[in-house]
């Protein structure tokens, strides 16, 4: 008899990056979603989310003839799409939807629609498909392999089809590799998306400029690029005349980026006019070194925030006229509330890079190999290296560095509110010993709240020391792809390493709870009793907590959200003893961990 499952008031379902689901119920049952609105699913290969009426008889006749019978699809396309407003379909599903030959009927709720996982290196866009929601306001391209995502060669009668997409007014490309132009300049497509407001371009390494024209995005209003690591320039000065509506743009962490608009090499010259841009925001971008080297004037006049920071080469902003009648100050970060200000931009912007080369009262500081900073750190140069007043500290691709800090310069870090460490390939510690912890049992960051250490293929610990590591305001802790690192605070060095786990050898106390000798990633000489964000990624870690938590369970007691992800060296995660330390635990994630044997183990 086979089982009804009802979720009268479910709304929204996310299935992510689950590739082991086989089901989501393993004997014979159906489910009923009158609510359903949102249904959005990535990576979860294993297990059948869409079909079709017709297609489901057929397979679940033909499952009768096997030992273990085909399960059923989770939804069928004609009963739960026309319901939806927001929905992700894969390459596969628009394959068996193409095949049925659907009406446009079928989709007349969906506002929000997400491509994703067209893997194949040749696949080309279904710009026919993604014509058929007419309602269509937002699309999401995700991890795909598209080289163009407008192309003239997919689909017969594009140009004349592709007026149905001006109504989408937000358009998100999200880890597309491959994507080198939104589409070819000559490709007479330029004017599909005419309506369109928002656009936000993440991770696209390959995307090597917007590919506007003078007819491109005319209503656009908020451009966002972040992680686009080809582009040396985002528009030449003769397409950037296009975006007369733009209200806001975005440029962050595109580290091969020289000027925001690039000059041809000709001697012409514009007069470019940005008449509704409202706020510009510029950050980490380490081989910046100006907004536009041409001799153009440039006109803001509704120009009102301007935000730099962590762009060490950007000298000037531009060397042709430059009016800007509203601005007032130059901000560091959305919370720089005073700014700064020398009577112009381009003064200002000067002043900015000269107080970016040495460290004498920073308070935010980029280290990158591309930056005179780090000239600077290279040198030590007596009384320049003072970390008094430094609040927020970001390295980028330092390949030489082994460390940042020794514990005598770690003790001025006083102030120090954020560290992000990034693609150090050679970084083995961030504070390491110096031979002077002896005269100091703690070492305490009052106000660090944030630590994100992420692709640093030899980082074995956060810190290197004896002593206690004391972080009181400490919330968020985000460790990403740093395959050697074991714990956050070690006296272990880097060739003992930890000892291997083998659960066939755990001892037991005298009460019989199990422990271990393996080192753990948090020891007991770590204290961030404020700890509510924890998310680690890729890091060779055999156990997390040390075997005498639950004794300091005020230590950790507000985690609210853990993540371990691809930890395969991980067996389990708790001791029964720790129930009572993680009572406010909300959220627990545990993905591709592939010797995960039991979460709490017994």
């Amino acid at each position: 008899m086979a089982i009804t499952f009802e979720f009268h008031q479910v709304s929204s379902l996310i299935l992510w990056n689950l590739p082991k689901l086989k089901c989501f119920y393993p004997g014979k049952h159906t489910t009923k979603w009158p609510m359903l609105k949102k249904l959005i699913t990535y990576h979860c290969n294993d297990i059948m989310i869409l079909s079709t009426e017709q297609r489901n008889i057929q397979e679940m006749n033909g499952g009768y003839q096997l030992e273990s019978p085909i399960q059923p699809p989770l939804f069928l396309v004609e009963k739960v799409i026309p319901k939806l407003k927001e929905l992700s379909l894969n390459c596969d599903d628009i394959t068996m939807m193409r095949d049925s030959q659907f009406s446009r009927s079928l989709f007349p709720g969906v506002k929000v629609l997400k491509l994703l996982c067209y893997h194949d290196e040749n696949a080309i866009f279904p710009i026919a498909f993604v014509e058929r929601f007419q309602n269509l306001e937002r699309l999401e391209v995700i991890c795909c392999k598209f080289k163009e995502l407008f192309s003239s060669e997919g689909d017969i009668g594009l140009e004349r089809r592709a007026g149905t997409l001006s109504q989408i007014r937000t358009l998100k490309l999200d880890g597309l590799d491959n994507l080198l132009h939104i589409w070819k300049q000559d490709s007479r497509l330029d004017h599909i998306l005419l309506n369109l407001d928002t656009l936000e371009v993440h991770n696209c390494r390959g995307l090597i400029g917007l590919g506007l024209s003078l007819s491109s995005f005319q209503n656009l209003k908020t451009l966002d690029v972040w992680e686009c690591n080809a582009m040396i320039n985002l528009v030449t000065s003769l397409a950037v005349q296009s975006l007369v509506q733009l209200e806001k743009m975005r440029i962050i962490e595109c580290l091969s980026m020289k000027e925001i608009v690039g000059d041809p090499g000709d001697e012409e010259t514009y007069d470019i006019i940005f008449s509704n841009l409202k706020c510009l925001e510029l950050q980490h971008l380490p081989k910046l070194t100006s907004f536009c080297s041409g001799n153009h004037t440039f006109e803001f006049p509704s120009l009102e925030q301007v935000i730099v920071s962590q762009c060490p080469e950007l000298k000037i902003f531009c060397h042709g006229v430059l009016n800007v009648p509203l601005l007032k100050r130059v901000q560091k970060t959305n919370k720089d509330d005073k700014g700064s200000w020398v009577g112009d931009l381009n003064s200002t912007i000067q002043q900015l890079c000269t107080e970016q080369v040495g460290f004498q009262g920073m308070e935010y500081c980029v280290l990158s190999e591309f930056s005179k900073s780090m000239v600077i750190w290279n040198e030590n140069l007596p009384g320049v290296l003072d970390f008094k007043n430094l609040k927020s500290l970001e390295v980028y691709g330092c390949n030489r560095l082994k460390y940042i800090f020794t514990f005598s310069m770690a003790l001025d870090l006083q102030q120090l509110k954020e560290i992000k460490v990034k693609d150090c390939l050679m970084m083995e510690h961030i504070i390491t010993n110096d031979g002077e912890e002896a005269a100091t049992l703690t070492i305490m960051f009052p106000w660090l709240q944030f630590i994100t250490l992420e692709s640093c293929s030899n980082l074995t610990s956060f810190y290197s020391g004896i002593n206690i590591l004391e972080c009181p305001s400490l919330k968020e802790i985000i460790l990403v792809d740093c395959p050697k690192i074991f714990a956050f605070a070690s006296t272990i060095s880097r060739e003992q390493g930890p000892e291997k786990f083998d659960r066939g050898n755990m001892k037991r106390n005298g009460k019989g709870i199990p422990y271990d000798s393996v080192a753990p990633f948090f020891s007991e000489k770590v204290l961030c009793p404020h700890l509510e964000y924890l998310r680690l990624c890729s890091i060779n870690i055999r156990k997390i907590w040390h075997d005498q938590l639950q004794v300091t369970s005020s230590n950790l007691q507000n985690l609210k959200t853990l993540i371990v992800e691809g930890c395969h060296s991980l067996k389990y995660l708790f001791l029964p003893t720790m129930g009572k330390t993680f009572l406010q635990l909300r959220d627990l994630y545990i993905i591709n961990c592939q010797n995960v044997e039991e979460v709490i183990i017994v």
